[in-house]
């Protein structure tokens, strides 16, 4: 009886660990950067989720890091542009391009 219990737990973490990462949230950590000087910069950053506007908002979010980090503590306005919009699978994704304006 025990071993039909092992096979049924076994079959559960096969079948479920295969679906979940079908659900999973991803960003891609890989960004292209584009530095002109001062506050001459645009970076874009991609994600891609089940759920679009998650999508777009982790995109948004990965884009504003990694400027924020090429940036440093300059003060600046930071404006969104949609650069390209997919579908992997079944989820949707986005590449956001953040750009640095003067204040």
């Amino acid at each position: 009886m025990k071993f039909y219990w092992f096979l049924l737990v076994v079959f559960m973490m096969i079948s479920c660990g295969s679906a979940s990462s079908k659900f999973k949230d991803s960003f891609n950590p890989q960004y292209q950067a584009r530095d002109g000087g001062g506050l001459n910069a645009t970076v874009t950053g991609s994600a891609c989720s089940m759920n679009p506007g998650k999508a777009k908002d982790s995109a948004k979010k990965a884009a504003l890091y990694h400027l924020r980090s090429l940036l440093g503590n300059q003060r600046y306005h930071t404006e969104f542009d949609t650069v390209r919009e997919y579908t992997e699978g079944e989820k949707r994704c986005f590449e956001i391009q953040a750009s640095a304006k003067p204040i």
